[in-house]
């Protein structure tokens, strides 16, 4: 499948980002070299988040 760049900073920043983050699995497909996922992602936004400043509010 080869490297993936850039998955440990994404997912670091997300933590610091959304206080509460929570990730749920909807769908997902393995097929010959592919993979997708279909998911939803929640938590409340305590830091900066591409360039938005911290809300403080609930984000889905």
């Amino acid at each position: 499948m080869g490297t993936v760049h850039g998955l440990d900073d994404f997912t670091n920043n997300g933590v610091q980002t959304f206080s509460d983050m929570h990730l749920t699995i909807l769908d997902y497909s393995l097929k010959d070299n592919q993979v997708w996922v279909r998911f939803t992602n929640e938590g409340t936004q305590v830091g900066t988040f591409m360039g938005y400043p911290a809300s403080n509010k609930h984000a889905v």
